[in-house]
């Protein structure tokens, strides 16, 4: 087949599954006059072979990998240093059931980099910015202005 050819299907469903059977090839002038689009019509025909997303009961998978064994007190240290608030944007976290705000501690330096697992590497950041800082097409922009921001309040704090 090619542009200048249309392809007729008819298409129905068996077990659950959408199937599609070829009627034939067509050339678009036996349209011209013939066919008139009702709003149902409308989707792309290729919206009738999409399946449901999702599954209804998930298999249940174990994972084995490594991890870094971080030390749970920079954490501590770096959540009260940050007072309930990102230390980049100020924004104040949500408030956790404990009635504490929610900060998330990133390694600046990552781990994997051989970073180091010091407050003088990590800083407190809102979830939107903790994706941003590893995620973001602006990485190594904000790594500066992160590590800029942690070198003032480490300055503060010694």
């Amino acid at each position: 087949f090619d542009q200048t050819e249309l392809i007729r299907l008819e298409v129905g469903e068996t077990e659950g599954r959408f199937v599609a059977r070829f009627l034939g090839g067509a050339p678009p002038e036996v349209l011209i006059g013939n066919v008139e689009l009702s709003t149902a019509m409308l989707p792309s025909a290729l919206d009738d072979f999409d399946a449901p997303v999702g599954v209804p009961a998930l298999p249940r998978l174990t994972k084995i990998g490594a991890f870094y064994a971080r030390d749970p007190k920079v954490r501590e240290a770096v959540v009260r240093r940050a007072k309930g608030r990102c230390e980049y944007c100020g924004q104040r976290g949500f408030e956790t059931s404990s009635g504490k705000r929610f900060v998330e501690t990133h390694h600046i330096i990552h781990l994997a980099n051989q970073g180091p697992d010091t407050i003088d590497n990590v800083i407190g950041l809102c979830p939107n910015h903790h994706r941003q800082a590893h995620y973001g097409a602006n990485q190594i922009e904000l790594e500066n202005e992160l590590q800029a921001i942690l070198a003032k309040l480490n300055s503060k704090a010694h």
